[in-house]
């Protein structure tokens, strides 16, 4: 972030975006953003950088995030059924919850979460990437762990975990 990046409070965020006004590539909100029910957002600005946390809830037509997305605190997607994708390289610098986001095929590549991840009725979610970090827990359904292959569930689950994980798959295979 340089210093020709303009900066707007998460209050002037959301007038300007619930007004239609325009909102510049490289915006840097000054604190966490909530948004909720923007159900005709569908998309925010290239390079956003949200010095706080970002939670989206119920903002139905978003089909994905910007390239260049910094969220530097936790990073909340809730019933955002029109995402399909998030960015390539995202780091989250907190947890990240993504649920109901029914239309979600996949994680990005090199995705780096300083937290948990929670997936929750992410439907359309069948693998987790190679080169996930995620620096807490992994939280998902079952059903999405019945269809992500052996292979692909990452090792460095938090350990206690790993055994759990171990025993529930050798059960649905035997099972």
């Amino acid at each position: 972030m340089d210093s020709t990046s303009t900066h707007i409070s998460p209050k002037e965020f959301k007038e300007k975006l619930l007004a239609g006004g325009h909102l510049p590539e490289g915006l840097v909100v000054d604190g966490g953003l909530g948004l909720r029910s923007c159900t005709s957002l569908t998309h925010l600005p290239e390079g956003l950088v949200v010095q706080g946390p970002l939670n989206l809830w119920s903002c139905t037509s978003l089909t994905h995030l910007p390239e260049g997305l910094v969220v530097e605190g936790y990073l909340y997607l809730v019933n955002c059924t029109a995402l399909t994708h998030l960015p390539e390289g995202l780091v989250v610098q907190g947890p990240l919850n993504l649920w109901s986001c029914t239309s979600l095929t996949h994680l990005p590549e090199g995705l780096v979460v300083h937290g948990g991840l929670g997936l929750r009725d992410c439907t359309s979610l069948t693998h987790l990437p190679a080169g996930l970090v995620v620096e807490d827990v992994i939280f998902c359904d079952e059903a999405l762990i019945d269809t992500i292959p052996r292979e692909d569930l990452p090792l460095y689950l938090n350990f206690r975990f790993v055994e759990e994980i171990r025993e529930y798959i050798s059960h649905r295979i035997q099972g």
